[in-house]
């Protein structure tokens, strides 16, 4: 993001028709190195549809967005199409 940024909630979708990615964790940080700084921003865990969403819980503000995804719903697999940062 070209500035910080105060983000309300994280939506991410999945493939259409594919449910590999089970757990998806969102960071928020200030710099792009990823074994720099970085604040946990939410958790969430995908049910049956294809989108889930992740409130910013600890009101966590940045420039750059890092998403891990620790576990999945077919080993050694996983995907994501879409992600989207929204404002609060």
């Amino acid at each position: 993001m070209k500035d910080v940024k105060n983000i309300g909630w994280i939506e991410i979708y999945r493939r259409s028709g594919n449910k590999d990615a089970k757990t998806a964790q969102i960071f928020v940080g200030n710099s792009d190195d990823p074994s720099g700084a970085w604040t946990l921003a939410g958790e969430g865990v995908f049910g049956s549809g294809d989108m889930q969403r992740i409130d910013n819980t600890g009101s966590a503000t940045g420039r750059y967005l890092k998403i891990y995804l620790p576990d999945s719903n077919r080993d050694v697999f996983t995907s994501i199409a879409e992600i989207y940062a929204f404002g609060k």
